[in-house]
């Protein structure tokens, strides 16, 4: 009986550790187990890169189809993100959605110049998928590495204002941040 008990307790443990750290919509990481991976990185003093993407025009997908079809759009967003991922020679890569439309990419022990390779990979397989319901669709990004040069703000600032420069750069692109 105390085994059963015990089982059950962990299966249930398991349960909730992976509705706290899981999008409900994507089942990619939410935007808590992200946070925490950067904050263990960041303590670790260990290379790191960030990609900070978005769906261009997303608010129009939503007024146009619906916010079902929206729904629809970040699962298969999800998907793809997902094929990228199991072809990149990184194990340690993670990626979660960060919150409405923006999705996060963190690659341990990578400088901006890979992770912009895979951002660039990422957003060419945005552009040739077909959605099933909302047809062509695009997506900016940003991506910043962190050095032990600057701080914590900086490097949340920086791939935030990379992720800005992509679309104002007319979006579809994929844009590093600058030194100060």
């Amino acid at each position: 009986f105390i085994n059963v008990a015990m089982q059950e307790l962990e299966a249930a443990n398991a349960e909730l550790q992976r509705l706290a750290t899981t999008d409900e919509l994507t089942r990619l990481y939410n935007r808590r187990a992200m946070r925490s991976r950067i904050i263990q990185l960041l303590d670790s003093d260990q290379k790191f890169s960030l990609i900070l993407f978005d769906i261009d025009h997303f608010k129009r997908v939503n007024d146009t189809f619906g916010h079902e079809v929206g729904d629809l759009v970040l699962k298969e967003m999800a998907g793809i993100l997902l094929q990228e991922e199991s072809s990149y020679q990184n194990p340690d890569l993670s990626s979660g959605r960060w919150g409405g439309e923006e999705f996060l990419v963190l690659l341990p022990n990578e400088g901006k110049e890979s992770a912009a390779k895979f951002a660039e990979s990422l957003r060419k397989h945005v552009e040739r998928f077909h959605f099933t319901t909302a047809g062509h669709i695009t997506i900016s990004a940003g991506v910043a590495e962190m050095d032990q040069t600057h701080d914590r703000k900086w490097f949340y600032k920086a791939v935030d204002d990379a992720l800005y420069a992509a679309k104002a750069a007319g979006r579809n692109c994929v844009r590093l941040s600058t030194p100060d």
